[in-house]
């Protein structure tokens, strides 16, 4: 039994199993950018320590200056300012940062889900890392979800806590025949009429997510869609199969139509705090 524990505990899961197509396309090009620059960088810097121990000690033996005391000074020259060891080190970890970056902000984008890279560049510090070091710090933190189902998971939490009543005298969600209205959801710019103000923008982005994973993701551009969701006002046409609308009212309320109100009960239920303030 010991070594039957033993044989599992050695398998190592390859990420190419958790990821294919241009997921893991990105992923291959990101690093061989990151391995090269890494590479030049870190051959450059042996080169410049080289000529430090060797061709400048003798340099600064050979020849010195004084201005009259007993302090001696050296020459500058060509390597005396840039690239000493702290420089190196600075460039190598701005390099882990970037491949941090560019990999943690396309899952991000590709599948909405909010990944805590701050965390990942921590750890990559001082160290040389690839894309599989980094996929596995961003499968620890979905904690054995997909990333379609951490995102469903992120984006279901954020629209029940931002739907959640506080007020008995005020009802924050409410569905009636078709349409699904929730007050206070957003607020207005403090310098633009009719403008939704920059802080309440991400509410209509987490509802927006929302109707989308409701109707079985339709729309693929998320995010060019949003743009157009900065006014207060009445959109129609979202290409969605069972939402026709919403319309945003300057006193924050937003109304919510859909084709039949099964569903409108069925989206509060699921994705709203509706069934618990209720």
């Amino acid at each position: 039994m010991e070594d039957v524990l033993s044989l599992f505990n050695n398998i190592e899961i390859k990420n190419t199993t958790r990821i294919k197509g241009d997921d893991l396309i990105f992923c291959e090009m990101q690093d061989n950018i990151y391995k090269e620059a890494y590479e030049a960088y870190d051959y450059l810097a042996n080169k410049l320590q080289s000529l430090n121990d060797n061709e400048v000690k003798e340099l600064d033996t050979k020849f010195n200056c004084t201005n009259g005391t007993n302090y001696n000074y050296t020459y500058t020259n060509a390597i005396s300012y840039e690239l000493r060891g702290t420089s190196r080190d600075n460039f190598l970890n701005k390099l882990n940062d970037n491949l941090v970056s560019g990999i943690t902000s396309y899952f991000s984008h590709v599948y909405n889900v909010d990944i805590d890279y701050e965390i990942i560049k921590k750890k990559s510090k001082d160290k040389k890392i690839d894309y599989n070091f980094i996929l596995d710090l961003i499968f620890e933190q979905l904690g054995g979800f997909g990333f379609e189902d951490k995102a469903t998971q992120q984006i279901t939490e954020k629209l029940k806590s931002m739907t959640k009543q506080y007020k008995e005298e005020v009802k924050k969600v409410i569905v009636k025949n078709k349409k699904l209205t929730i007050n206070s959801f957003v607020h207005e710019d403090w310098y633009s009429a009719g403008v939704i103000s920059y802080s309440s923008r991400d509410n209509i982005k987490v509802l927006f997510n929302a109707l989308n994973l409701f109707c079985d993701n339709e729309q693929d551009n998320i995010y060019g869609k949003l743009l157009d969701f900065n006014h207060m006002g009445e959109y129609d046409n979202l290409g969605f199969k069972y939402c026709t609308g919403f319309k945003v009212f300057k006193n924050g309320r937003i109304d919510i139509s859909f084709t039949e109100g099964i569903k409108a009960l069925e989206f509060a239920n699921t994705y709203t705090s509706y069934a618990i303030n209720n």
